[in-house]
């Protein structure tokens, strides 16, 4: 089957630039398969896990696979509270899931594929000067953001967000690494890794969500004290 993947495409991604696992990590290298996904190559990493781009031999289509960095109780559990939190947000503006399975102990999630940029990487190139001279409708020129534009931007990021907290879901690291702009123009917020789930205490007994909720959802899982999130965009 053809591998080849478009010049300039951007994955699923994570902040860093790619890097690999453990030598110890026990996943298997790109070119391999596990079940029936072949990966084709790493496109991303970060503190929680690594994103390797796969094809999807039963359905012949293009999947990003996350692979969790640890095979501790707490962070599988994490790591299935995040594909959870993904399944559950089902709104054309938040990142769809396929499945979530393990390899040898390791927790691994296949989701969709993505072609585009991250927000972050859309406002970069947007600040080079030579922007100008590759400008589209999304790109219209390499200064500050237009109201307009930035609304168009923003009101899928809403529509993503309102539908997670009518779940009882809180992102907690939405910043602009985590906003995904295909190239077709679809707005897609991505990483639910740290989300918090709230408790039906925690919201008011006149909302129909709180009979639906948990009363301590993912207890223990973030020790008191410790600190989890991206600093400059982390609520005070």
């Amino acid at each position: 089957s053809n591998t080849s993947i478009p010049p300039g495409t951007i994955d699923l991604r994570f902040p860093g630039p790619p890097g690999t696992l453990p030598h110890d990590h026990g996943f298997p290298p790109v070119g391999s398969t596990v079940k029936h996904y072949e990966l084709l190559r790493q496109v991303g990493q970060g503190a929680m896990g690594i994103v390797y781009l796969a094809r999807d031999t039963r359905l012949d289509r293009l999947v990003a696979i996350k692979v969790s960095r640890s095979r501790s109780t707490t962070s599988a559990e994490r790591f299935l509270l995040e594909a959870q939190d993904t399944a559950r947000c089902r709104h054309d503006n938040i990142v769809s899931i396929h499945e979530v399975d393990e390899y040898r102990g390791y927790p691994y999630m296949v989701l969709e594929y993505l072609e585009g940029q991250t927000l972050r990487e859309w406002m970069t190139r947007r600040a080079c000067p030579a922007a100008a001279e590759r400008a589209t409708e999304w790109e219209d020129s390499p200064r500050l953001v237009s109201s307009s534009l930035a609304a168009r931007l923003m009101r899928p990021v809403i529509g993503a967000l309102s539908c997670a907290h009518e779940l009882g879901i809180v992102h907690c690291d939405l910043k602009p690494e985590n906003i995904f702009v295909t190239s077709q123009g679809r707005v897609v917020v991505l990483d639910f890794g740290i989300a918090q789930r709230l408790a039906a205490s925690q919201v008011s007994a006149t909302e129909p969500l709180a009979r639906s909720l948990p009363t301590n959802p993912g207890a223990g899982l973030t020790p008191k004290g410790m600190l989890l999130g991206t600093l400059p965009y982390m609520s005070p």
